[in-house]
């Protein structure tokens, strides 16, 4: 599609956005859950712009990731999913569903996310069925886009169901975490075309 009728659609869908409300982090089931994982990158701070090759218009990327959770009584593994909420569409786009990580944390380099590794994590479907990360591609004139990197300390239980499902999505993850979630941190990064 030409640009400028990318930019007429992002004008005219500025206010449609599926909502910070709608992320499965922010949802009311994980108000008492502890914040105890902690997320970041080297390519960018909590709340700062994405760079470029991490999005879809550059390489498709995924950022390099540190994740480090606290020693949990009956932890597993790491869910870790990145959402778009600011999407014109009625639910936030799963830009990355990874699970099975080791339940201590790990440091994941740019782009090694974007397939998968079995012996380090496995991965879920994202929006449209995608496996692996794909990056930021908000549409001209949108405005910005946020996208939550939320990370979710898993028991035992929600381990071996995530790991029995074939190709989970959030669908699963969504259950899993409602019932198994021991802990939980989150990194904000965001992306804007004019």
């Amino acid at each position: 599609m030409s640009y400028y009728i990318l930019k007429c659609l992002g004008y005219l869908l500025y206010r449609v956005r599926a909502g910070e409300e709608n992320l499965l982090c922010n949802q009311s089931f994980l108000s008492e859950v502890p914040r105890n994982v902690k997320i970041t990158s080297d390519q960018f701070a909590d709340g700062e712009q994405l760079p470029f090759d991490n999005t879809m218009y550059g390489k498709n990327l995924c950022p390099s990731l540190l994740i480090k959770a606290s020693e949990v009584e009956g932890a597993k593994s790491i869910a870790l999913l990145v959402e778009d909420s600011d999407v014109p569409l009625p639910s936030p786009a799963v830009h990355l569903f990874a699970f099975d990580i080791d339940k201590n944390g790990t440091y994941f380099e740019e782009g090694e996310l974007n397939k998968p590794k079995e012996d380090k994590y496995k991965l879920g479907k994202g929006t449209l069925g995608f496996m692996g990360f794909f990056g930021p591609r908000p549409p001209p004139a949108h405005g910005t886009h946020k996208y939550t990197f939320a990370a979710f300390l898993l028991n035992e239980a929600g381990t071996k169901e995530l790991s029995a499902a074939n190709k989970p999505s959030i669908t699963e993850l969504t259950e899993v975490v409602k019932k198994s979630c021991l802990g939980m941190g989150t990194l904000l990064g965001t992306y804007e075309v004019k």
